[in-house]
């Protein structure tokens, strides 16, 4: 199913409705069309973790051995913000009306609260996968052709 613009909008705003009661999950206080009013986020994870200045496009900085570099964030902290970012992925594949897969998994899509938690802020691409009771097993789904596959979420495979 191929959804409209204000669909794309219309479901961010839904799903993150759905979600909005755990820490994982930036709060929702309201939407209608095109806007929503949410939670204040004081840090995108993407500036961050590669941080620039003005409007330099953001590059991956990498050793010879293509290795990223990150000398300003220790590797607990890379750990902590890990296991941070998949348990709000958890809340997704764990939400009681029935799994949610986000299907565009990426640093973008994460930002640290005024709480000092990761959460998830981006659901646009989201798919509430489907149950088959004859099968016993959800239902498998067609995203589409991405537009960039280096960007792309587990659930697509």
């Amino acid at each position: 199913m191929k959804l409209s613009f204000n669909g794309i909008f219309r479901k961010d705003s839904m799903v993150m409705e759905l979600l909005t009661s755990s820490p994982r999950i930036a709060d929702i206080y309201s939407f209608c069309a095109l806007s929503s009013l949410i939670e204040y986020v004081p840090t995108m994870l993407e500036d961050y973790v590669m941080p620039t200045e003005g409007y330099e496009p953001k590059e991956r900085d990498t050793d010879d051995d293509r290795t990223p570099v990150n000398e300003y964030i220790n590797p607990l902290e890379k750990l902590q913000m890990a296991l941070e970012m998949a348990k709000g992925l958890a809340t997704m594949h764990g939400h009681s009306g029935g799994v949610i897969a986000n299907v565009d998994v990426q640093i973008g899509q994460f930002c640290r609260g005024k709480d000092g938690l990761i959460k998830i802020l981006d659901f646009n691409r989201a798919e509430v996968l489907l149950w088959d009771a004859k099968e016993e097993r959800y239902c498998t789904f067609l995203n589409g052709v991405p537009p960039d596959g280096s960007l792309r979420a587990p659930e697509e495979i």
